[in-house]
């Protein structure tokens, strides 16, 4: 059984909460993972918790409905915050639970996305690149300047001169 909850903490910006948060966690047991910071992991036995902090936000994930709710009530003794129910979006992913699974989609941020751009209507295809030949680095002309493709869609791309 997989349950999740978001939480969202009313910390003062300029209150060392982020630091005070990992302690806590790390005293329970969690480990930060080494490919995202903001993610805080406790597996044990069957047991899988997962804490992805955003910002002021958490995300909260347990294998163990009971070991979610003895979190939650620990937490809030630690830290003033609000429990916001199951997760139903995050940063324009779509979260459903389907049976012992989440289910992660991004078709409403690709709905809106086509909006965006007025190309809602277009044609659908299987890729929306050629499957070949392959891209390469070494052959074809290179753009001569980045800024032809400053805004592609509401992806905006900034070069940063080191120099």
């Amino acid at each position: 059984m997989t349950s999740s909850s978001s939480t969202s903490s009313r910390a003062a910006p300029e209150s060392p909460w982020i630091q005070r948060l990992s302690e806590f966690l790390e005293g329970l047991g969690f480990v930060i993972s080494k490919a995202d910071t903001s993610l805080f992991i406790l597996l044990s036995g069957a047991l899988t918790f997962y804490i992805l902090v955003y910002v002021d936000d958490l995300i909260v994930t347990c294998s163990d409905k009971n070991k979610l709710q003895w979190f939650l009530n620990k937490i809030k003794d630690m830290f003033p915050f609000r429990d916001l129910g199951s997760l139903h979006y995050f940063l324009g992913i779509k979260v459903k639970k389907i049976d012992d699974d989440l289910l992660l989609t991004q078709s409403k941020y690709a709905t809106d996305l086509l909006k965006e751009t007025k190309m809602q209507h277009s044609k659908p295809c299987v890729t929306p690149m050629a499957a070949s030949p392959p891209l390469s680095k070494t052959q074809g002309t290179p753009l001569p300047n980045l800024e032809q493709l400053a805004n592609c869609g509401s992806f905006t791309i900034h070069d940063f001169d080191s120099s």
